[in-house]
């Protein structure tokens, strides 16, 4: 089956964000119609819009060639990051809005996201699903939506909570067993994805980048799924790898629309040595200053996300502290020594994170620098003797698990 028409409904919302310094309206919404517009099908989205933002939105659509129906809201829903890994402040408060009237849609292809103000019931010979809520998510057809044939995108928590199970290939068979559920992504971050249909399970592998513009990558693995398997018509496996294709050309070059074809060259990972006895007992090296406030909530950031990646990581505040110098230097020294590559954080030139970049290099081990001020002509060093460098947050720790992982 093919289609001349998607139809997306899904959020319009404000996207405010401290580091990188982000602030647009896009919502799932708004980005899944922008992502598949001007490829010759017809592009609709049915939203929620404040009466004092529809003349945004209606140029914001016909900028990028997709039509637009507005339902009334009494707000612009904002969503506040602090970096792309961090869950974000959502104002005004859930609890604070009246819920609105659900919007209704019709189509051959519908493409449904979860709405925070409100819902979408559809009704749709194929329908692809991504709630979007957390562990507020709510089933499929709950709402009286319904469809001929029916996908389901979502990631691990949300199929938690809408299954019950823990095993990631118990989530997908159970939700394989809802009525009219042909095939599941079940998202998995920098792990990547997994696909399946009944007689069909697939592992997709995440396409290294090295910069990763985060907000959204979700919504675009649902538009570019919807599209080619509800508009195009292949198989859900196929749909998925092109989606997977296209998710990393967007991580990458953080543009809008996506064309209809894409090339990308995976980004270069270092070969590093197996973690090996007392040789190399550590993935990473987390190099960083941690003498206030802001530098400390930075190392236990990194840290956090590290270790729930499934890295193992050596970090001097952590394993070692404050103390003597003597000492000090060389427990920090032994636990890089022991260490398969350095994340170093360079924010304000830090004398002793500096001497562990140029310890590093001179032992051969590979350092990930991240730093979102450094520039020519201080860049020299580091650049010439093969530091990777990334300007943000959510880049370097994506980049430092797809090294330790060696994807």
């Amino acid at each position: 089956m093919t289609s001349r028409s998607l139809a997306v409904a899904g959020g319009y919302y404000e996207e405010i964000c401290a580091e990188p310094y982000w602030h647009e309206s896009f919502g799932s919404g708004g980005r899944a119609a922008a992502a598949v517009s001007g490829r010759g099908a017809s592009i609709q989205l049915f939203t929620y819009c404040p009466a004092n933002h529809e003349s945004g939105l209606r140029h914001f659509a016909s900028t990028l060639g997709f039509s637009v129906t507005p339902s009334p809201a009494s707000s612009k829903i904002q969503f506040r990051y602090l970096h792309w890994l961090r869950s974000p402040a959502i104002l005004p408060p859930r609890e604070q809005l009246e819920k609105l009237p659900p919007i209704r849609v019709e189509g051959e292809a519908v493409l449904r996201f979860g709405l925070y103000e409100g819902d979408a019931v559809i009704k749709a010979q194929r329908a692809v699903y991504d709630p979007q809520d957390g562990i507020r998510s709510t089933a499929f057809h709950e709402n009286g939506s319904d469809a001929e044939e029916l996908v389901i995108v979502c990631n691990y928590g949300e199929g938690v909570h809408l299954t019950g199970e823990r095993d990631p290939r118990r989530i997908i068979s159970t939700m394989l067993g809802a009525p009219r559920v042909g095939a599941v992504l079940l998202k998995g971050a920098w792990e990547g994805l997994l696909a399946a249909t009944e007689s069909t399970h697939e592992h997709i592998e995440p396409i290294p980048t090295r910069s990763v513009f985060k907000v959204g990558s979700g919504d675009i693995l649902s538009a570019e799924f919807s599209y080619h398997w509800a508009v195009l018509g292949l198989d859900p496996i196929a749909a998925a790898r092109e989606a997977n294709q296209r998710v990393a050309y967007y991580c990458e070059n953080a543009s809008l629309p996506i064309p209809q074809t894409v090339s990308i060259t995976p980004a270069t990972i270092p070969l590093l040595p197996p973690v090996d006895g007392e040789e190399k007992r550590f993935d990473v090296y987390l190099a960083a200053p941690f003498f206030n406030a802001g530098q400390l909530a930075v190392v236990d950031e990194m840290a956090l996300l590290l270790s729930q990646a499934g890295v193992s990581t050596f970090s001097p505040y952590h394993h070692v502290g404050l103390g003597e110098s003597a000492k000090v230097a060389a427990q920090d020294l032994a636990g890089l020594e022991s260490s398969r590559f350095v994340l170093a954080c360079l924010d304000g030139y830090d004398p002793g994170t500096v001497f562990e970049i140029g310890y590093a290099r001179s032992a051969k081990i590979p350092v990930l620098i991240y730093s979102p001020n450094i520039g020519e002509p201080h860049i020299t060093m580091f650049a010439g003797t093969g530091c990777e460098i990334v300007r943000d947050f959510t880049s370097a720790i994506y980049r430092a698990i797809w090294w330790a992982k060696g994807k």
